[in-house]
């Protein structure tokens, strides 16, 4: 079995009592590491790790229905959002993809109604460090699994699965925009992909340290590393046309971001059709043609489903 890790976390649920009315406006944090905790009045900290989405989920719901928008203030160059609206309740999405290096930055959403009523929630987005006693190996071309990759702790209660390989898929790229005739044009000028296992969330039961066992968790590898290679091709070449050199380097970045979520969902449905195949790695005959397959891609990227 694999996984990318993920972690949810509830953030805030701030209801605003009015004259005859309710409106309530919350927010939930979907992401690497990514956790947020209130720290004053109305604020609360995020962390985002640097290179690697986070996907914030917006609502707001009012009582008694009637029409209700969200918007936000103070997004930065690396947020995608879009207003909200509808009645009774709307719902929201942003997508924060912060480069290396980023500072720390507030960006408010706010929610009102028709009538009047209106809330907000102010979130501070702050990069977040490596834990230092987290072990990350990170690959250069495959890696090679061995038992030493597995340092978590198992679930207490056994499922389908009796391992799991954790990691981590991100990317950085630097970029330029250069004068064209009708405008602007960004390139990337470098790109960087990277997969790293995560060897304090990957995990074994002791008496399932077999070798068929660590062959499946080594394919779960094997076809992550198939798409880093397909995201790396993807991505290479890039280029995206703007009336402004700010323009064209915004856009560049939407477009490489959004690559890079066409290619981690192909990843998922890969990874799923997997497990599902060879039954978790008990069926050895599903097994052994499945690592014919991923060998085929290895070579072949363009090749995966």
């Amino acid at each position: 079995m694999k996984k990318t890790f993920t972690l949810l976390a509830l953030v805030v649920s701030l209801a605003v009592l009015g004259y005859g009315g309710t409106l309530e406006l919350a927010v939930r944090a979907q992401g690497p590491q990514g956790v947020c905790n209130q720290v004053g009045p109305g604020l609360y900290r995020c962390s985002l790790v640097p290179e690697a989405e986070t996907v914030l989920y917006l609502s707001a719901r009012v009582d008694p229905k009637e029409g209700v928008s969200i918007w936000a203030e103070g997004l930065p160059p690396w947020a995608r959002f879009k207003t909200a609206r509808g009645y009774g309740e709307a719902r929201a999405r942003c997508d924060l993809f912060p480069p290396a290096g980023v500072p720390p930055i507030k960006v408010t959403f706010r929610a009102a109604t028709a009538s009047g009523l209106s809330a907000f929630l102010i979130l501070e987005l702050v990069p977040a460090f490596a834990d230092p006693a987290a072990s990350v190996v990170p690959p250069t071309g495959r890696y090679q699994l061995d038992w030493d990759d597995f340092r978590g702790a198992p679930p207490k209660a056994p499922g389908d699965a009796v391992a799991q390989i954790v990691y981590e898929l991100g990317f950085r790229y630097a970029c330029e925009a250069l004068p064209t005739a009708g405008g602007f044009v960004a390139s990337l000028t470098e790109v960087e992909v990277r997969l790293r296992v995560r060897r304090d969330l990957s995990w074994v039961y002791p008496w399932a340290r077999t070798p068929e066992v660590l062959r499946h968790e080594q394919g779960h590898l094997d076809i992550a590393e198939v798409y880093r290679r397909l995201l790396l091709e993807t991505l290479r070449g890039l280029r995206v046309e703007g009336r402004t050199p700010g323009e064209a380097i915004s856009l560049l970045g939407e477009r490489a971001r959004e690559i890079f979520r066409e290619v981690k969902e192909r990843m998922d449905r890969a990874q799923s059709l997997y497990d599902s195949a060879t039954a978790h790695g008990k069926d050895l005959s599903a097994q052994h043609e499945w690592e014919r397959k991923i060998a085929l891609w290895l070579r072949n990227p363009a090749l995966a489903p």
